[in-house]
C-alpha cells in the first residue's frame, strides 16, 4: 500500500494562520500518512516574493516544527523556475514512486486552477483536497475542475498574505495573523517591508 502525502505548496509570504489551519485540517484527514510544506522558489503568478527564499523556509520549519508528520521541502530551489506546480508534483512522482501525492489546497486557490500551467495533468493524475469554507458549494468552481476536487472538513480562517503584507507595511496589529515564530521574525528584521 502507497503513502499517501499531502502536498500544500505556496509562496508562504508570510506564512500565517490561515495556512497553518489548512495543515492542521490536512493532518487529521484519515488517508493522508503526511503533510509537506512546499515554499513556492519562484511564484508564477508574481514578480518575486517579498521574503527570501530561505527565510521562508525557515519559518514554516519553525511554525512546524513540533508536528512530526510535517515535513518542510525546499525542493523548488532546485528545480527549474518558474515553480510550476507540475513540474514539482512530476519530479516528486519520479523521486518516490511508492508514494501517493494528493495536491492540498486553500478553496482560493481551488478557484483558479484552471488557470495554472498544465493543470489538465493535474487534475488526471493526482486527487486534489480543497479546504473549503463550510458555505461553499462545488458549482463555484470552474467545471473543468469541481469533478476533481474533494472537499476536507476545515474551520475556514479568513487570511490572506497579501493582507498580512499589507497589515505588516502599515503597522498594524498582527496577533491574529501570524504565528508566533513570525511575529519574531519580523521583529527581528524591521526593514523587510520598507
Amino acid at each position: 500500500m502507497k503513502t499517501n502525502i499531502g502536498l500544500f505548496g505556496g509562496a508562504f509570504d508570510p506564512i500565517h494562520l490561515g495556512h497553518v489551519a489548512v495543515v492542521d485540517s490536512l493532518l487529521h484527514h484519515p488517508e493522508l500518512d503526511e503533510v509537506w510544506v512546499v515554499p513556492t522558489f519562484h511564484p508564477s503568478h508574481r514578480d518575486k516574493a517579498t521574503i527570501p527564499f530561505d527565510d521562508r523556509v525557515r519559518l514554516c520549519e519553525t511554525v512546524f516544527r513540533d508536528a512530526p508528520k510535517v515535513k518542510v521541502q525546499a525542493l523548488e530551489k532546485y528545480l527549474p523556475p518558474p515553480s510550476y506546480t507540475l513540474k514539482t508534483l512530476e519530479f516528486l512522482q519520479n523521486e518516490h514512486p511508492d508514494y501517493d501525492f494528493i495536491l492540498c489546497m486553500g478553496e482560493d486557490s481551488a478557484r483558479s486552477l484552471h488557470q495554472w500551467f498544465g493543470y489538465e495533468q493535474i487534475i488526471e493524475k493526482h486527487r486534489i483536497f480543497v479546504a473549503q469554507r463550510s458555505e461553499s458549494h462545488k458549482s463555484d468552481y470552474d467545471s473543468d475542475v469541481r469533478f476533481h476536487i474533494e472537499v476536507i472538513d476545515h474551520p475556514m480562517i479568513d487570511i490572506s498574505s497579501t493582507e498580512s503584507r499589507e497589515r505588516i507595511v502599515m503597522h498594524k496589529a498582527l496577533d491574529e495573523f501570524l504565528p508566533e515564530p513570525v511575529l519574531t521574525y519580523l521583529k527581528e528584521h524591521p526593514t523587510l517591508f520598507h
